[in-house]
């Protein structure tokens, strides 16, 4: 490095002689071949004078071996993640429904609800059979029977003498012909006051306070029935709505509010187009309702959807 900083040095100074040498023979008038002489004399003495040196080529210290690193982790780690990508993708695909996967079809899976649906269907109906009388027809399970009465037959309740025309009693059979349900007409009774007050949890505080009054003006006292908290079944009858608590049924007597308002005397029923008339063709329309004592709870509800499919014949 020393060697190579003199040579640089000299190299310079004897630039340098060449320019004075040039204006000294330049103003002197030598000719140039005399200079050329001069200045070759100077080159020979620097070139001599610096020292000589040998340049020394390091020699590389061995390194150590060092062992590769095993990429077997990292390409494990990126198949691992290619693999989830790629399910994503399928997955996606299969949701969105740009692709199919045979054994998760999702045609197959609507085509059995279908299948199953209409299986369904096809038994309900095969479980049913539909009755059509005269006044009403009805929806009944297969092997149960209903029977209409007209002209003071099936009723027990009707005063004797007068002839009657019309529906006068509906009943219904199970499939072994016994008696579960029935509708009778009746007549010549009368109601006064309000001995018993049905307040369910909607009740109407303006409805009581009139049954309190009618039951105040006779002198009797008013029972108040609390079905608050009581469980029970509603549906529709020939348009009013029906609560049944047991073997017991209670109307609505204003419907299109938002309370139920039970009438004070439950054992009589009266529906849109169930009546009947006497000899003077005076029109009635109060039924007796009842249901077999002995009725299971799985026959009950069957009553109640007979009930609720029962419409008039138009």
């Amino acid at each position: 490095m020393l060697v190579g900083h003199m040579l640089i040095l000299k190299l310079l100074n004897l630039l340098m002689v060449v320019i004075r040498v040039h204006v000294v023979m330049v103003r002197l008038s030598v000719p140039l071949w005399h200079a050329q002489i001069l200045i070759k004399l100077y080159y020979i003495y620097t070139m001599d004078t610096v020292p000589k040196g040998t340049m020394e080529t390091p020699t590389p210290t061995p390194q150590p071996a060092t062992k590769p690193k095993s990429n077997g982790g990292l390409v494990a780690l990126c198949i691992c993640l290619a693999l989830i990508i790629v399910g994503l993708l399928v997955y996606i695909a299969y949701e969105k429904e740009y692709i199919q996967i045979p054994f998760l079809s999702k045609n197959d899976t609507s085509t059995e609800k279908t299948e199953e649906k209409k299986t369904d269907d096809t038994t309900a109906a095969a479980a049913t059979t539909t009755f059509t009388g005269t006044t009403v027809t009805a929806t009944l399970p297969t092997g149960w029977t209903m029977q209409e009465y007209y002209d003071g037959q099936g009723t027990e309740y009707l005063s004797e003498g007068p002839n009657y025309e019309g529906l006068t009693a509906i009943k219904i059979f199970n499939a072994s012909n016994t008696q579960m349900f029935y509708l009778q007409a009746v007549n010549g009774i009368g109601f006064a006051g309000c001995s018993e007050y049905y307040a369910f949890a909607d009740d109407n505080p303006a409805y009581r306070a009139q049954a309190q009054a009618s039951a105040d003006e006779i002198g009797d006292p008013m029972t108040i029935v609390n079905f608050s908290s009581m469980p029970y079944v509603q549906y529709e009858v020939f348009g009013r709505t029906v609560r049944r608590i047991a073997t017991k049924i209670y109307l609505d007597d204003e419907e299109g509010n938002n309370y139920f308002e039970a009438p004070c005397f439950n054992v009589v029923v009266t529906f849109e187009g169930l009546s009947y008339t006497d000899e003077d063709s005076y029109q009635y329309e109060a039924y007796f309702y009842g249901f077999n004592t002995t009725i299971t709870g799985e026959e009950l509800l069957k009553v109640d959807d007979i009930l609720k499919s029962m419409e008039v014949v138009e």
